[in-house]
């Protein structure tokens, strides 16, 4: 079982501000534990699609390489999202019902930030460079590796990115080969 202090030393965790005490897992890290751990398969299917009362209820399937299967729903409304969001309440949804069944899969039993009624300025994150690098390593890639990556596509080396663009560039980093 993964510890919430690896959590946020991957930096997978994130706060609400001012509440240091509380981590959720961040959907970009519960992705990354979800294929160490051997994910084979995301399926979602709409359940409920009620686009006059602003409602909507997604089903989320996910299998693992050992055929293990969990499945959990995941709802949100016009009204139980952040207000950058309520354009978007039928992905978020889709999101949520995602991660409750890959936190199943994964066994955690951090609520993911997307499951709450907040919106991203809410929240405090972090991943330094040193987490980066812990994460790389992982891949079996070097840091100059990545940092020609970027050169090569026209962006910044990950020392010059934000934390979230390296939290990006990780997820992309772990769906695809370099």
């Amino acid at each position: 079982m993964i510890s919430i202090q690896e959590l946020t030393d991957r930096g997978f965790t994130a706060y609400l501000r001012g509440n240091k005490k509380t981590p959720f897992i961040l959907y970009t890290g519960l992705i990354i534990l979800a294929h160490e751990k051997g994910l084979q398969s995301i399926e979602t299917e709409a359940v409920l699609m009620d686009w006059d009362n602003g409602r909507f209820v997604f089903k989320a399937t996910v299998t693992g390489k050992d055929g293990q299967v969990f499945t959990e729903y995941g709802d949100a409304t016009t009204k139980n999202v952040g207000k950058n969001i309520v354009p978007h309440a039928m992905r978020m949804a889709l999101t949520r019902s995602k991660a409750r069944a890959l936190r199943d899969f994964t066994g955690l039993g951090l609520c993911t930030k997307e499951e709450l009624e907040a919106d991203d300025s809410d929240f405090e994150t972090s991943m330094n460079n040193n987490t980066f690098l812990h994460e790389i390593k992982l891949l079996g890639l070097t840091y100059e590796a990545v940092a020609q990556f970027c050169i090569d596509k026209d962006r910044p080396e990950p020392s010059k990115m934000s934390s979230d663009n390296r939290k990006k560039l990780l997820l992309y980093l772990q769906q695809n080969k370099i």
